[in-house]
């Protein structure tokens, strides 16, 4: 009973990485010659199974330690010192240095970001795998996600153009959920990896417009009918779940758990763990275009597949028409909900109030 405790004292780490399980084989060897010289042969062998069972049981939660191997840089020489602005590459390559910069200060300051079990899958199904051309793209609902999937179709070679698809197939993407441990942990190690965000009081309000008044069945019966009866004073017996108000939507959003919220608007930080898994590339909705084509250019894809354009039917939100809607909530729910996406503000550089667009600079805090 000593003998096997002196080694698995040594070896139950199985999270720890290979140098360290191999320090630990060589420390159970010395440990073993406390006991008779003939046990080597013995203690050699329960450390090589001990090892192909760390390999077996090691976490993809390596994700957190994951590193670039390489840092990406752009096909544009960057002046540092040039003022920001988005009209040519050496000016989006010099904000892209900058908001790379702000997220991982921004992630240092939080060290009290955590990374259960069911992050790990929401990541793992939100990373979207192109392994042709070596991508991982981190989708979140609501920020072009649909003609994000378009790119990725025609980088799939399905269609030659975004144009050429109307409806989404969206069981067309390859996930990241459905490798192995093993490719997991190389396309982490080795693929780009990218993302695009916008506004979080944008999404959130793109959301509710979308799902709750625009004839979404299945979110007025999933989502509606529960909100209504929870956050609406004299709420009816049996509501429909079709007449949910903004300042409803936005009490049911502040008050949920964020493992029980929608994907449509489940903070960024919750989706694609930006002080976890580090990207190479960080694009904003606000300059969706501009940085999406750059974003091709630099990794020499421009000839194969440009951003779509967006659809005659797409309505945008400007500061007006948000203001309005912001106007409804109550204050303390408000306060409520930018407390919630707080991380969302500070990563990305957009005003808490929500009106506005995003600062670059580590300097421009809220």
């Amino acid at each position: 009973l000593n003998f096997v405790g002196c080694v698995l004292t040594w070896h139950l780490q199985l999270r720890t990485g290979y140098r360290t399980i191999l320090n630990s084989m060589w420390k159970s060897i010395i440990c073993c010659f406390r006991f008779k010289l003939k046990k080597v042969l013995t203690v050699l062998l329960i450390s090589a199974v001990l090892l192909l069972v760390a390999q077996h049981f090691t976490s993809t939660q390596l994700v957190a330690t994951n590193q670039r191997k390489k840092k990406w840089s752009p096909d544009v020489n960057v002046n540092l010192g040039s003022p920001v602005h988005i009209s040519n590459d050496t000016s989006i390559a010099h904000r892209q240095t900058q908001v790379l910069k702000r997220i991982d200060e921004v992630c240092k300051r939080s060290r009290d970001v955590k990374y259960s079990q069911w992050q790990e899958k929401s990541l793992l199904r939100h990373l979207i795998v192109d392994d042709k051309h070596k991508l991982l793209f981190c989708y979140i609902p609501k920020v072009g996600c649909a003609n994000w999937k378009r790119v990725f179709n025609t980088l799939y070679g399905q269609v030659s153009s975004p144009e050429e698809i109307k409806g989404v197939n969206h069981s067309s993407m390859r996930l990241l959920s459905e490798y192995s441990q093993k490719e997991i942990m190389y396309r982490l190690a080795n693929y780009f990896k990218f993302m695009f965000v916008r506004n979080p009081m944008d999404r959130l309000l793109s959301a509710y417009r979308n799902k709750f008044t625009e004839g979404f069945e299945n979110f007025y019966k999933r989502y509606g009918v529960q909100i209504v009866k929870t956050f609406r004073p004299n709420a009816p017996l049996n509501p429909k779940g079709d007449d949910v108000t903004f300042q409803e939507f936005m009490a049911y959003v502040a008050a949920t758990q964020n493992q029980k919220l929608n994907e449509h608007w489940m903070p960024y930080y919750e989706l694609c763990h930006p002080c976890t898994l580090k990207y190479d590339y960080v694009g904003y909705y606000e300059y969706l275009e501009e940085d999406a084509n750059f974003l091709f250019k630099s990794l020499k894809l421009d000839t194969l597949v440009h951003y779509p354009t967006r659809q005659s039917y797409y309505s945008p939100i400007n500061d007006t028409l948000k203001l309005q809607f912001i106007e409804s909530v109550s204050a303390a729910t408000l306060q409520r909900v930018v407390r919630k996406y707080q991380l969302d503000f500070d990563l990305y550089g957009y005003p808490p109030d929500g009106i506005g667009g995003p600062h670059f600079s580590l300097n421009n805090n809220y």
